[in-house]
């Protein structure tokens, strides 16, 4: 679903059940083209390899640590959780339950958004 800005908070949480190697989950502008990898254009993700993609370019210097010894990697089996929150314009990623990372507030911009993957 689409939350527009000041709307509040959309949680979804995923189950990594195909896996090929690259995989990645975060939240993108209405008309963003899904034939490309989120955190190019207007999209943001974060990435199997535990990196965070925005406006084209890996800006992992965006997140804040959320549990120092959590693992920010990802593959075949995990659960996935993210939430968007269009209040502080932030996404958090969680990881099988527990919650491993946010973006600094206002990394998002204010504009509707949607879960991608």
């Amino acid at each position: 679903g689409m939350v527009t800005p000041g709307s509040g908070i959309l949680h979804v949480e995923l189950e990594v059940v195909d896996y090929d190697g690259c995989c990645m989950v975060g939240c993108a502008e209405t008309g963003w083209d899904s034939k490309h990898l989120l955190g190019s254009g207007r999209s943001w993700g974060f990435s199997d390899d535990g990196d965070f993609k925005c406006k084209g370019r890996w800006m992992g210097d965006l997140l804040e640590p959320l549990d120092d010894d959590a693992d920010f990697s990802f593959c075949w089996g995990d659960i996935l959780g993210l939430t968007l929150n269009m209040k502080e314009l932030t996404l958090t990623f969680s990881k099988n339950g527990r919650q491993v990372a946010k973006t600094q507030p206002s990394t998002l911009p204010s504009v509707p958004m949607h879960v991608a993957i």
